[in-house]
């Protein structure tokens, strides 16, 4: 069930092994969260994945878009601001969303300065209206925020790796039609639906394909799709063995595309 989904999910976190793939982490953990209608834990998942995330590509594009449009839902437009700018920089333009976002960030790009001065007026008005004690009370829990902030900035700062960029060498896309010439008989595994790639979620060691090879059993779990709502299952339709993965880890993959082969 969900609960077990959320527990796997978050040893997965916490391993070092799956430090690389945790904004796709906290991003199925939040999505459950979603479905649960547990939107304060979904917005604690989501943020935690955009913090860790450590490529800096499509997956975190797709979250922070993901939490954008939660904080616009609830007109916390300067929070939403900074998501959908942060978004249309990782998305790409032909992406289902990206226009949507880049119209809302140009809105919000007007729009903030002055809700954020009515915060501002709002907050002071209610600090008139404090005595004395609680008034400087809540200017101390103020200051040390800042300086808590400023500290974890500092540290990020000066902890943060080197970026070392190398050139990218483009794989050679698995040849399907030669494989079901050479293997007639090969069963596919098909993608239940539009969304990422995520074989075997190993919380002890790094997630990867299932070995070519590999026994499975009609109805057996292979694999997952991450789509924007959830996991869908890759499931086996009958016994046999892995012939071919097709599917890189992380991939994208559309509805009914083949994954892998069993035979």
């Amino acid at each position: 069930g969900r609960k077990k989904m959320i527990a796997r999910l978050k040893r997965m976190a916490r391993s070092d092994n799956n430090k690389d793939y945790l904004d796709q982490v906290y991003f199925a953990l939040g999505n459950i969260y979603m479905q649960l209608a547990d939107t304060v834990q979904a917005i604690a998942a989501y943020e935690k994945g955009r913090a860790k995330s450590t490529r800096g590509g499509i997956e975190k594009g797709v979250l922070v878009l993901r939490l954008g449009e939660i904080y616009w839902d609830q007109r916390r437009f300067d929070q939403a601001q900074s998501c959908y700018a942060e978004a249309i920089g990782l998305l790409n333009k032909q992406r289902e969303g990206y226009e949507e976002a880049m119209r809302r960030s140009k809105v919000l790009d007007k729009l903030v300065p002055y809700t954020s001065a009515v915060h501002l007026q709002d907050s002071l008005q209610a600090l008139a209206r404090m005595d004395e004690p609680s008034r400087n009370a809540a200017i101390d829990r103020v200051i040390e925020a800042l300086k808590k902030k400023e500290e974890e900035e500092r540290r990020a700062k000066a902890g943060a790796p080197k970026i070392v960029v190398r050139p990218v060498v483009e794989m050679p896309k698995f040849d399907i039609d030669s494989f079901v010439a050479a293997h007639p008989q090969a069963i596919p595994l098909q993608a239940p639906a539009k969304g990422q790639i995520l074989w075997q979620l190993d919380v002890d060691d790094r997630s990867t394909a299932p070995a070519v090879g590999s026994a499975v059993k009609a109805g057996d779990c292979v694999g997952y799709v991450q789509t924007y709502y959830g996991m869908e299952e890759i499931t086996a339709a009958c016994d046999g063995r892995i012939l071919a993965i097709c599917s890189k880890q992380g991939e994208n993959v559309v509805k009914n595309e083949i994954t892998a082969f069993i035979g």
